[in-house]
């Protein structure tokens, strides 16, 4: 497959029971092309099209991978939405570096999750949650 085609389905593995009828993650890519500008992008025009559908970052990205064969990485994904003017503010962002060294320190100290949650809890008043 090129990496540059663009295959369209109206398969989506988050669909849910609030899911309009007849919707899907990813929707007819050529329906919105009508409104864009025919030299647009079409990664854009299906990322706007994930975004407007509420799907956050890392599902965006999980969505490309599977349904499109698309891999990108959150940072480009990011990237690439400040180049188009999209709102990425879904985006996770990095904790502070006291907060990251934490995490580093007792990950390599091969606790379980609950354990590690809770010293940051103590630790950093960080709450957090998977």
């Amino acid at each position: 497959m090129d990496d540059h085609q663009i295959v369209v389905t109206n398969h989506s593995e988050f669909s849910g029971s609030n899911d309009k009828t007849g919707s899907s993650g990813t929707q007819d890519a050529s329906k919105n092309s009508e409104t864009l500008n025919e030299n647009e992008d079409p990664w854009k025009i299906i990322i706007t099209n994930l975004l407007s559908q509420g799907h956050k970052g890392p599902e965006i990205i999980t969505i490309l991978r599977k349904t499109h064969n698309y891999k990108i990485l959150l940072s480009t994904l990011a990237g690439s939405g400040k180049i188009w003017g999209l709102q990425l503010s879904d985006l996770p962002k990095r904790p502070k570096p006291a907060i990251q060294a934490s995490i580093v320190s007792l990950h390599s100290k091969v606790l379980q999750l609950k354990e590690i949650q809770d010293i940051l809890l103590k630790e950093t008043r960080v709450n957090v949650s998977v």
